[in-house]
């Protein structure tokens, strides 16, 4: 079982982790008014650092006890699909509103 979970279902965990936490705190803006740029990126990689393993963490867990029925790694490849969709989406939404703004810039 611990074979299984580090090298099965750590990896997929570890993606979804990476990407819910960049989609929750690049919603949140959490830094936006911190104006020096080394301590916002300072305090985003320990943000980033620390709620990565904390995702990981729980949601190797839960693909854990998942497992038992055989159904914790297709839950963390769904999570894993969902959030590059929502990445995505996130991605074509904010290239579409810089360019309407150039637009706007432009006349």
């Amino acid at each position: 079982m611990a074979f299984t979970t580090i090298f099965i279902l750590a990896p997929f965990a570890l993606i979804a982790s990476a990407i819910y936490s960049y989609l929750i705190f690049s919603e949140i803006g959490l830094y936006s008014k911190i104006e020096n740029k080394l301590i916002k990126v300072l305090l985003n990689i320990i943000t980033y650092t620390f709620v990565i393993v904390i995702f990981t963490i729980i949601l190797s867990i839960i693909g854990m006890m998942l497992l038992v029925g055989i159904i914790g790694l297709p839950v963390l490849l769904i999570l894993n699909v969902i959030g590059i969709i929502l990445l995505f989406k996130k991605i074509i939404i904010s290239r579409k509103r810089k360019m309407k703004m150039n637009k706007e810039k432009e006349n």
